[in-house]
């Protein structure tokens, strides 16, 4: 997620008297935690799983920062309990996520991909790809936090009809949204021809499409998901394919560990070679200026965590994804 180079530039914020830098994941369990241990600050890549079990060892464990937006691989309610700060990039890809999920729903329209291996295989008919226009569509968008709320003004753009569907409606963001109100799950996916997740991943988004909703939205209707991959249930999304009920699906992310597709059942594999499925290996937020401001904000977050001063109070709470928590618990 970062350049050794950028990491190499903690050891040069005030505060900051020692840096231990790893350029591979840890061989195992034992590796892992003799390299956290007696670390104050921490960051790693996101395999790392931040337990009871990892957190009860890291004793003298003071924050976390995590070079990402999710953090569902945190145990944030214990880390809280402990007094130890979590920090994320919130925002820093938001442009580029949201760009790659039209990307992905155009792409699924326009029949492009299919188009290019024919093309690759010396095929020159044109008349078998005919795509759908995206403008004047009615166009769902379940989130309607940083990535959500781009994609809406993009959608816009396009000349879609935007219903959006949130978990924390209110009068003054349905006004920021240019929106009369909020709709309800149930209404967007019965009136939506394409429906777009941008959603993180807890404990109120997990599998929150399954056969269920499938079964409510319109014949042929496109699901586009550009969150994580549990908020979709894997084989009810295969099977709503498969029987027609959806015209197209496309994510960012798709399979469970393990992620080699190989190992999964064939039925998966041939799934996700289908035309009207598009797959992308997690790549959303990988662009060249995401990945700047990405840098930028990690190395701010900890500058912020590290500054004592009155005048710095307020920076210090900025991403800092457990403050109510630590706050309920006593520690700030």
């Amino acid at each position: 997620y970062l350049p050794m180079k950028a990491l190499e530039e903690i050891a040069a914020i005030r505060g900051v008297s020692e840096v231990d830098l790893y350029d591979r994941t840890p061989s195992d369990e034992q590796e892992l935690f003799r390299r956290i241990s007696g670390a104050e600050m921490v960051s790693s890549r996101l395999f790392v799983k931040y337990d009871k079990k990892l957190l009860d060892y890291a004793k003298d464990l003071k924050a976390i920062f995590l070079p990402m937006v999710g953090y569902n691989h945190v145990d944030v309610d214990y880390a809280s309990q402990k007094g130890v700060y979590v920090y994320n990039c919130a925002g820093y890809n938001a442009e580029a996520v949201a760009e790659m999920a039209m990307g992905i729903l155009l792409s699924l329209l326009r029949k492009i991909p299919s188009a290019q291996h024919h093309v690759r295989a010396g095929g020159i008919e044109y008349r078998i790809f005919e795509g759908a226009e995206l403008h004047g569509k009615t166009v769902g968008v379940i989130g309607a936090g940083k990535v959500g709320g781009k994609i809406i003004h993009l959608l816009r753009a396009f000349g879609c009809k935007v219903l959006v569907h949130t978990k924390n409606p209110s009068a003054i963001r349905a006004k920021e949204y240019g929106l009369e109100d909020f709709s309800t799950k149930a209404e967007l996916l019965k009136k939506s021809e394409v429906v777009i997740l941008a959603l993180p991943l807890d404990s109120t988004t997990k599998g929150i499409i399954g056969k269920r909703e499938f079964a409510t939205m319109r014949k042929g209707s496109v699901l586009i998901n550009i969150g994580r991959q549990n908020v979709v249930e894997e084989q009810a999304v295969i099977n709503a394919v498969l029987s027609g009920r959806l015209g197209g699906f496309g994510a960012d992310i798709f399979l469970e560990d393990p992620l080699d597709i190989k190992l999964h059942p064939i039925a998966v594999q041939e799934f996700v070679k289908l035309p009207n499925v598009l797959i992308t290996p997690h790549i959303a937020g990988e662009a060249v200026e995401a990945n700047k401001r990405l840098v930028k904000v990690f190395l701010q977050n900890i500058e912020n965590f590290l500054s004592g001063s009155t005048a710095a109070t307020s920076r210090k709470y900025h991403n800092l994804v457990n403050r109510a928590q630590l706050e309920a618990h006593g520690h700030i």
